[in-house]
């Protein structure tokens, strides 16, 4: 006979809850990636650029601007400016992402759950999609 509390959502559910809360994740990771990128000051040149050429009126003009983005490119890539792009995890920000996977689960399942309970179904879910590369990559092999 089981006792205790009976489970809030179903091992579905519960993945579902933690693929929410990992692609709001990788969202929120790419987004400062790529803020971080365009703060540096060869992409200001060549977003210049770019919006001289869309407000230029003739081909001359757009033909000038586009020689002007080509040459901020190579003097970004000629004084190393132009990094290979990494994505560090927003680790402050896990707070807010299970606050919106709380308010999903509403939405999409009508039942609450707590900061807690939200933050065990992402758990859970990490650990189902690492058993699942484990085991794809020994298939391979």
């Amino acid at each position: 006979m089981k006792r205790g509390r009976k489970a809030i959502l179903t091992d579905i559910q519960r993945w579902g809850v933690g693929g929410f809360c990992e692609d709001e994740w990788r969202k929120l990771c790419e987004k400062q990636t790529f803020d971080r990128h365009d703060a540096l000051p060869h992409m200001k040149q060549v977003r210049e650029a770019q919006q001289k050429i869309t407000r230029a009126r003739f081909k001359y003009e757009r033909q000038i601007h586009s020689e002007k983005i080509d040459v901020a490119i190579a003097r970004a890539r000629s004084n190393r400016l132009a990094r290979i792009i990494t994505v560090r995890r927003p680790y402050a920000e896990a707070a807010p992402i299970l606050g919106r996977a709380i308010f999903w689960c509403w939405q999409k399942y009508k039942k609450r759950i707590s900061r807690q309970y939200a933050r065990d179904c992402w758990d859970s879910f990490r650990e189902c999609e690492a058993a699942i590369v484990r085991a794809s990559g020994q298939l391979i092999d």
